[in-house]
């Protein structure tokens, strides 16, 4: 059986069951079932199923460790690389060959910026006899964010330039604008372009207009001084959740206890590029997946 079979005209909790039911046996077969356990996840997301569980004050992450065990970071791997399977389907390219690839792209929010990159490396590796790498792929989509940043600051400077405001007298009353928004130095401002270059528009939007009323500007910079896959695994605890950073961070950070599986490892490797480091206790515990040369 497949996601797709698991019909939403069934009871909520029959759906729940039976997509877990997926999802377990998926995790069991390994890594070739990663967009099973990927779609699994995504069903029961934007379905709200996980809202059934007993305890109504779980999130959908803390549902999936109490579940199956499985940290925030390796469920949104799963999620990730189904996402990027998808969008290549559905521009009818030809499908990475593993996951890893697919959750390389998955570091460009922008679907159409994913078919693109994924386009030029399928032309440069045709073009050069070259074969599909996890490696290539990091490397195109490194330079396409880089690209992305050098654009946003490009845009800032112009902004500024543009909209340098005329010094006032003093006594003069300044309207500084809707106190609903939240006002930023420049530091603040080169913090949220970081954010909005890896996170998109909606986000920066929802930032500056505090949709999180707990953001403020220290937050904010906190948050953009992440690394890449932080700042974006942010987005669902700080908007969504409307977290403190601090809190998203400290939770973010529960990655190792005496209850890891040998497989929750594995994913946390894969998550992390082909490399994970974690201590639990004084043990520092290390990870790395060998990559097949034609993988």
């Amino acid at each position: 059986m497949e996601i797709d079979d698991v019909s939403l005209m069934l009871p909520a909790q029959e759906q729940l069951a039976a997509i877990e039911q997926i999802i377990r046996e998926a995790l069991v077969s390994g890594r070739h079932a990663i967009r099973r356990i990927g779609a699994g996840f995504l069903a029961i997301r934007q379905r709200d199923l996980w809202n059934l569980t007993q305890d109504e004050n779980l999130d959908f992450f803390e549902y999936c460790w109490t579940a199956f065990g499985l940290e925030s970071r390796n469920v949104k791997y799963a999620m990730d690389a189904e996402r990027a399977f998808r969008t290549i389907e559905h521009a009818q390219l030809q499908l990475p060959s593993n996951d890893g690839q697919a959750v390389e792209l998955a570091r460009l929010h922008d679907e159409d910026r994913q078919i693109d990159v994924w386009r030029r490396v399928l032309e440069m590796c045709a073009e050069q006899n070259l074969g599909i790498t996890v490696m290539r792929v990091r490397e195109a989509v490194t330079q396409e964010k880089e690209d992305i940043r050098r654009e946003a600051v490009e845009g800032k400077d112009k902004k500024k330039t543009k909209d340098k405001p005329a010094k006032v007298p003093k006594g003069i009353d300044v309207d500084m604008g809707d106190e609903d928004e939240l006002h930023l130095t420049e530091r603040g401002e080169e913090a949220l372009a970081r954010i909005k270059a890896l996170c998109g528009d909606v986000v920066a939007t929802a930032i500056r207009e505090k949709r999180n009323a707990k953001l403020t500007e220290a937050a904010v910079r906190q948050w953009a001084e992440q690394d890449d896959d932080t700042v974006t695994n942010l987005v669902y605890y700080c908007i969504d959740r409307t977290w403190t950073v601090r809190k998203a961070l400290n939770y973010l950070s529960r990655i190792i206890d005496g209850d890891t599986q040998v497989d929750e490892l594995i994913l946390m490797a894969r998550n992390q590029g082909g490399r994970f480091s974690g201590m639990h206790g004084d043990a520092r515990i290390i990870v790395e997946i060998m990559l097949h040369p034609d993988a």
